[in-house]
């Protein structure tokens, strides 16, 4: 019979899982797609090791993620404004694309918060 309460047991198992984790050595910080700083790479690296994919694949979704939302800011640099259908929608989307390399930005630093 075991010695102690349940939710020491408890506290114990998530305590040796967790030192488990710190101890798995961080995956290859190489991707053929990015040059980034050593920082976002180590807390990129960081969070592949805790969700058990690649670095590279990790990255790559991250770099095809932003190519789309530049693209589709590139196609909205020009908008007509001064159509009358356009105007509003035209507004929208830029404002959509400003929104989604916020998200993208704060993922990053959400990403190096963690590691600290």
């Amino acid at each position: 019979m075991t010695n102690g309460k349940p939710e020491e047991l408890e506290a114990k198992a998530k305590a040796a899982a967790a030192k488990e984790q710190e101890e798995k050595p961080l995956p290859a910080m190489v991707s053929p797609t990015v040059n980034l700083a050593i920082e976002i790479r180590e807390a990129i690296a960081l969070r592949c090791r805790d969700i058990g994919e690649s670095f590279s694949l990790v990255t790559n979704k991250m770099w095809l993620k932003l190519l789309k939302t530049e693209k589709r800011v590139k196609a909205d640099l020009n908008p007509d404004f001064s159509a009358k259908r356009a105007g509003v929608g035209a507004k929208e989307k830029l404002e959509k694309k400003d929104t989604e390399i916020a998200d993208l930005k704060k993922q990053i630093a959400d990403l190096l918060a963690a590691k600290k």
